[in-house]
Parts: C-alpha cells; sequence; structure tokens
C-alpha cells in the first residue's frame, strides 16, 4: 500500500466529518470515503481500493408462473395443508402478496432465504419429492 496516496480532508464530510481521498496507483481518484473513527485509516484505504462487489441480480419469478410448475394434484395437498401448518400458509401469504417468488441463493448452500426453506419444507411434508422440488424450484 506504499504507492497509494491518500488525504485525508478535515471536516468536509457531508456532516462536517474527516473525509479520505484515495489516488489508486494508477492515479485513478477514487470516491471520497467516510472515515470511521474507530478503524485504522489503512482499512479505509484498504477498503476503498477494493470496494465490496454488487449483491448478485435477484431471480424473481411471478407467482402465477412459479404455480404453473405444479401438479394439479400438488396443488391440492399444498392448499390442504394450507389449512393446517402456518409455515405454508405463511409462504402462499407472502408469495401472493409480493406477486413473486425470490429464488435467488435457492442453490447456494449458505442460503437462508424464504423459497429454500419452503422447498425443503415440501419434501419434508411430503407434499413434494426431491426430484419434483428441483423442478419447481429451479432458477429459469
Amino acid at each position: 500500500m506504499s504507492d497509494v496516496e491518500y488525504h485525508v480532508l478535515p471536516g468536509q464530510g457531508t456532516d462536517g466529518d474527516n473525509c479520505l481521498v484515495v489516488v489508486a496507483p494508477d492515479g485513478t481518484v477514487l470516491p471520497v470515503v467516510y472515515i470511521n473513527p474507530h478503524k485504522p485509516i489503512e482499512d479505509e484505504v484498504a477498503q476503498a481500493l477494493n470496494p465490496m462487489p454488487p449483491p448478485a441480480p435477484q431471480v424473481l419469478v411471478p407467482y402465477v408462473q412459479f404455480e404453473d410448475r405444479w401438479e394439479p394434484g400438488e396443488l391440492e395437498l399444498l392448499f390442504d395443508l394450507e389449512k393446517s401448518d402456518w409455515r405454508v400458509r405463511r409462504f402462499i401469504n407472502r408469495a401472493t402478496v409480493q406477486g413473486h417468488i425470490n429464488l435467488t441463493g435457492i442453490d447456494d448452500p449458505e442460503s437462508t432465504s424464504m423459497a429454500k426453506a419452503a422447498k425443503g419444507l415440501f419434501v419434508e411434508l411430503g407434499v413434494l419429492s426431491a426430484q419434483r422440488a428441483d423442478v419447481i424450484f429451479a432458477i429459469p
């Protein structure tokens, strides 16, 4: 980081806080960064040079299209369970209100998404086989 130039601008932040201007080795001036007084200045410079990547775009499937993936008997069983299982009811209510199913992260082992939880729940409850759940919750 010795070839990185940075300048602290006292009182130049939006709230009168200190700011940081970082000049990359190629001469690119990076955006002004708020300085967290509880972090070492080197950490702030490193963050400016290596910003977090933007989040992956969300995969939203309209609820009507999602429902069309189900066989009539599967839907009948799902709607029967909606009457007695609050988890099924919550999934259907949210999907209906939102108008879509968010399949972002459905294949990520670390994901805690509602769709991933529902997929596992529907297999656990016997509404779907694991193979049918893979088809129904597949990312288009």
